[in-house]
């Protein structure tokens, strides 16, 4: 009986429990149907006890029939509104044959719709290959607008790529704006990445990414497949090939520091300049050598510490490279609503240099191309260029009235992450300030200039009331 046993919350009771708690009695009910297959003789005996204990048959705890679900089921297919559905069972009742679907809730067409997947549009049938062929056809219907690219299901093969297996499962996705920022930003930096363990077939998802004009990653094209070497990779660079038109080249190929994706790309696309691999992927293989190769914690912290220091160091080489990426591309997004992570990562730079209390050292190097800031502890001193005062872009401080291509600082945040950093907006301010003697105090006979930034903040707060009034 499936009233049968005890209640038991599966929950950590911080909601109150429904009025409809449990089909449980917190008791026994003896009702039961056992059944005993004999193998040899094919007979099967079964013990039925009828007598129900502890509970009345109430209709209300009785499962819906399975033939009452699948009917309920193919109205709600085809979008028959519950509120109709319910009103016409119950106008279907008869005092003579009624049973539990004459007390049908709007819960149990909800279940009903879970269950048989019909609150899903992309789940049309039970069995997944039955369901991702009949979503494929259907975008295919579409024709030149169809997002799917090429399909190859298990089961069959292709005569344009006979190397893939008959049990092999490709599919390559990608809509006409991923398209067209692959054509708009494809020839400065490409990074491809996989991802595993999506699903319990254990397919992998291969996406390929542009940096758009905020420098933000776009991702251009996705492909499910259930393998990822080198020959399957050359499909979907074909296929994108195809689509493309021609050859990609960028000037910079990022991926992990597996030789698959580069090896595939250099065979379809040719070589590229630079070849990077992910931060993440280096960390991860450094922290696996230290684990094996050195033994002792200490010596491992110490060494994975100047590793770290290596990683992060900020010398002109780094520099140039960063400023050749920053530069190579036209500027031509408009931001309407959206605060990208770099430009909040800009914004919040500004404010620690708006909220800072202590005093800091502005020093002219080169006839105003180069200057030198003190850190906040005034332990180090950074290096700032001016290069490009005449970018518009829409990576700027409006504070500073700057933009993120205009200085480039040798601290990490700058060198190495690209960022705007507090240096920067701190000599923004200094510039712009630059007629105010009284916010600045002349140390010796250099051109040091001691950045009172008490008197800076009473300032920018005057200001904003004036504003205001």
């Amino acid at each position: 009986c499936h009233r049968d046993g005890f209640y038991q919350s599966k929950g950590k009771h911080i909601r109150h429990l429904k009025l409809k708690i449990t089909n449980k009695i917190d008791g026994y009910c003896p009702s039961k149907i056992d059944a005993t297959v004999i193998n040899t003789t094919r007979e099967v005996h079964v013990l039925f006890l009828r007598t129900h204990v502890g509970h009345t048959m109430d209709l209300g705890k009785i499962p819906l029939k399975k033939s009452d679900r699948k009917l309920l089921a193919s109205k709600i297919s085809q979008k028959v509104p519950f509120d109709e559905i319910i009103n016409t069972v119950r106008d279907n009742f008869d005092h003579s044959n009624y049973g539990r679907i004459h007390l049908l809730t709007r819960k149990d067409l909800f279940n009903i719709e879970q269950l048989y997947n019909l609150n899903k549009e992309s789940v049309r049938h039970a069995n997944d290959c039955i369901s991702v062929e009949s979503w494929v056809i259907q975008s295919r219907e579409q024709g030149t607008y169809s997002i799917v690219k090429y399909f190859k299901r298990q089961g069959d093969l292709d005569g344009d790529y006979r190397e893939l297996l008959e049990n092999d499962f490709l599919l390559v996705i990608m809509n006409d704006g991923q398209l067209e920022a692959l054509k708009k930003y494809g020839s400065d930096c490409l990074c491809i990445d996989g991802t595993h363990g999506l699903n319990a077939y254990n397919f992998q998802l291969t996406t390929l990414m542009v940096l758009d004009d905020l420098r933000q990653g776009f991702p251009c094209m996705f492909a499910f497949s259930n393998r990822s070497d080198t020959y399957v990779m050359t499909v979907i660079f074909n296929v994108t090939k195809k689509l493309f038109c021609k050859e990609i080249s960028p000037k910079i190929f990022m991926s992990d520091m597996d030789e698959t994706f580069y090896k595939a790309w250099c065979e379809v696309m040719g070589a590229v300049d630079v070849r990077l691999f992910c931060v993440w992927h280096v960390i991860k293989a450094w922290k696996k050598n230290l684990n094996t190769k050195i033994r002792d914690t200490e010596k491992q912290k110490s060494t994975y510490k100047i590793l770290r220091m290596l990683f992060e160091e900020s010398d002109k080489n780094a520099q140039d490279s960063e400023v050749h990426i920053s530069k190579g591309t036209d500027i031509t997004i408009l931001i309407v609503g959206k605060i990208t992570k770099k430009l909040s990562e800009l914004r919040k730079r500004h404010k620690e240099v708006d909220s800072t209390t202590n005093s800091t050292v502005i020093l002219e190097v080169e006839d105003g191309k180069v200057w030198t800031v003190s850190s906040s502890t005034g332990l180090d001193f950074y290096s700032i260029e001016i290069l490009n005062k005449s970018c518009n872009c829409n990576l700027r401080c409006d504070e500073c009235n700057a933009c993120i291509h205009a200085y480039i600082c040798s601290c990490p945040n700058s060198a190495i992450r690209w960022n705007m950093c507090k240096h920067v907006h701190l000599l923004c301010t200094h510039l712009q300030k630059l007629n105010l003697p009284a916010a600045y105090e002349t140390i010796g006979d250099t051109n040091a200039l001691v950045v009172d930034e008490q008197y800076e903040n009473h300032r920018s707060a005057e200001e904003i009331v004036l504003k205001q009034l």
